[in-house]
């Protein structure tokens, strides 16, 4: 009987541990990758998510900020004709108009 590499005596079964071997590497090495991938996607949704929430604070702001304006330069019952209201939606419901909006007495 001969004696491998690392002191070991050749089996039988050498021959399967030469096949399995690289076959485990390759696949552990594919699921690194997969991993790596998933955490990226996931990286990415979550900024796409910060984006999306920015975008629509930031539309809402400018909205209210054009509501205002609009309701200083024509009154607030004509700039609410400006807004189309979704069904169900009362007048009390109309945007909210922001103190920062609205233009000042001085």
């Amino acid at each position: 009987m001969s004696t491998s590499v690392h002191g070991c005596p050749r089996t039988s079964t050498d021959e399967l541990r030469m096949d399995l071997v690289p076959r485990l590497q390759t696949a552990i090495d594919t699921y690194g990758a997969s991993e790596k991938a998933l955490v990226d996607a996931r990286n990415a949704e979550g900024r796409a998510r910060d984006q999306l929430e920015n975008a629509t604070a930031d539309w809402r702001d400018r909205m209210d900020k054009t509501f205002g304006t609009l309701s200083s330069r024509v009154g607030s019952d004509e700039a609410e004709g400006f807004y189309p209201r979704p069904k169900g939606r009362s007048s009390s419901q109309a945007p909210a108009t922001s103190a920062a909006s609205k233009p000042s007495d001085g």
